[in-house]
Parts: C-alpha cells; sequence; structure tokens
C-alpha cells in the first residue's frame, strides 16, 4: 500500500530523525508533523552547481532524480513546484528522492504557508536502555531504576522491566525483590522502594 505524502516543511525534515525499517516496511523521517515515509512540499527550485534543490523559505533541500521523474520537463529552475517524493539520509544529509515535480502556481506557496503554520520542532530521538549490569549487581540495577521512574507516586512495572535493559530476567528479579520485602507494589503493577 502506498504511503501517504504529508505537506510538510523543509525546516522540519532537516531538523528531524531517520530511522531505517527493516524488510517492507518504509523508512521513516521523524518530524514535528509525525512520522514521515513520503513527503508534499511546495517550494521554488534551484540550481547549485551539480545538484538541485527546494526553498520553502524555512530551509534547503536536495532533491536527487536517479530515475525519469514525470513532470520534470514542464518545470525549470527558479520556478514554484510541487515536489512529492521520500525523504531519504545519506551520510547525516536528508535529501529527497522525488516522485513527481510540476509547476504550480506561486499562490499555492502561500495556501501551503497558511495551512501549515509555524515550523513545529521534531520529537526527541529515544535513547537506548541502560546497559545491562553484570549479574552480581542485577537486584540493585533494578531498585536503582525503580528509584529513578519513581516521582512520588510508584514505578510502573513494565518501564522498570523495559528501562533496565534485562529483559525476562527482570521481571524474575522484580518478582524476588517484592518476595525479599525490598520493594512493595502500592497498587497493581506499580511498585515503590523501601
Amino acid at each position: 500500500m502506498r504511503q501517504v505524502a504529508r505537506h510538510v516543511w523543509v525546516r522540519e525534515l532537516l531538523e528531524g530523525w531517520y530511522e531505517e525499517k527493516e524488510g517492507w516496511e518504509p523508512n521513516i523521517l521523524h518530524t514535528g508533523r509525525g512520522p514521515v515515509s513520503r513527503v508534499n512540499i511546495i517550494g521554488s527550485l534551484l540550481s547549485t552547481g551539480d545538484q538541485t534543490v527546494l526553498d520553502d523559505g524555512t530551509g534547503q533541500i536536495a532533491v536527487r532524480a536517479f530515475e525519469a521523474i514525470p513532470g520534470l520537463n514542464q518545470v525549470e529552475m527558479g520556478m514554484f513546484a510541487l515536489v512529492v517524493g521520500r525523504p531519504r539520509m545519506y551520510q547525516d544529509q536528508v535529501f529527497v528522492i522525488p516522485e513527481i515535480i510540476r509547476a504550480v502556481d506561486p499562490a499555492w506557496g502561500s495556501h501551503r504557508k497558511n495551512a501549515l503554520g509555524k515550523v513545529r520542532s521534531p520529537p526527541q530521538k529515544p535513547t537506548a536502555p541502560t546497559p545491562p549490569p553484570p549479574s552480581d549487581n542485577a537486584a540493585e540495577h533494578v531498585i536503582s531504576v525503580i528509584s529513578g521512574l519513581d516521582v512520588g507516586d510508584g514505578a510502573d512495572i513494565d518501564r522498570v522491566i523495559e528501562q533496565s535493559g534485562l529483559g525476562l530476567r527482570a521481571e524474575k528479579i522484580v518478582n524476588q525483590l517484592l518476595l525479599d520485602g525490598d520493594i512493595f507494589e502500592i497498587r497493581p503493577g506499580v511498585v515503590k522502594v523501601l
């Protein structure tokens, strides 16, 4: 199934973070407007030496075509254009592989500007879970994770297991800590350190 081409600002693409997926799942660029695998951008097409860039007023992004693109012969450099394509990243630089390039009236640029509004900041890139500690300190590690997640009303067991980086072993450790009395369950699924 073809992915929806989302309306975004160029700057949102440049500030987003790229996630490569495995198999047939499309790669995603995480932006302030959510994850996108296809984009729909309106801006001026410019030529900078050996590459074409699209400038929408918030930034410039390279447009790299590796095959014939429908509508490309009707667009000249400097014209206002609609570009539909897939964002990609190579050597920490985001670019768009166009599927469609079409000349549009500059009034569409004003309309898009009003529709999109302000540039939105991208979500934070998730951090890798804490590396698992040596086996003799695993219980202490789980207790420190519980203490770190507890802001007064306890720590969710599922988040403790996820943040510990111990997988199924963390669940066994939490159960043992509960039996030993080192931690207690203040309500179902929520624990606190004594």
